[in-house]
């Protein structure tokens, strides 16, 4: 799998999900079961939550039929019987990371789609849609991000420069 052509590939079907989750998100509604001893976070599911991974669910299946699929809502997938259990290459999704604030009106959530190859992490995409911001890290070529505004292609990838720190830097 070319790294930078599969988050090339994901980068407007992220956009187009995360339009979709800001303009339904002041009338977006539960979607969560409740469960005995739930929290506010765990019970955290909504229409949008299952929108946005089935239309990541539906694109994968579309470009990449032969890669594993591991949605955060995976009990509720409509499509993970179409994906293989086995794979070199796994993507995994939380369709809207931050549902509880989501749900509140905060724009403080995110999509995160992650691809692995065996146990290792080799690619991450960070989308914030209230911003049009991403974050991409892709293993041997660095970090990145880019904007809706700018171009999603490769050529468009500012790379993410860190100072150099002695405090350790989280991200």
């Amino acid at each position: 799998m070319d790294l930078c052509q599969a988050v090339e590939y994901y980068l407007p079907h992220l956009v187009l999900a995360g339009d979709y989750a800001v303009r339904v998100q002041s009338r977006v509604q539960s979607a969560a079961t409740k469960e005995a001893g739930a929290t506010a976070f765990s019970q955290a599911l909504t229409d949008a939550d299952l929108s946005v991974q089935n239309m990541i669910e539906v694109a994968t299946l579309a470009q990449y039929p032969d890669v594993a699929f591991e949605p955060e809502e995976a009990d509720r997938s409509l499509n993970l019987k179409y994906f293989p259990s086995e794979s070199p290459f796994r993507l995994t999704l939380d369709p809207i990371n931050g549902t509880a604030f989501y749900k509140d009106g905060l724009p403080i959530f995110d999509i995160i789609i992650t691809i692995l190859e065996g146990k290792r992490i080799v690619t991450a995409v960070v989308y914030l849609p209230a911003k049009g911001l991403f974050y991409i890290g892709i293993v041997g070529q660095g970090a990145f991000f880019a904007t809706k505004g700018t171009g999603l292609k490769r050529q468009d990838w500012s790379r993410l420069q860190l100072q150099t720190r002695s405090e350790i830097v989280l991200t």
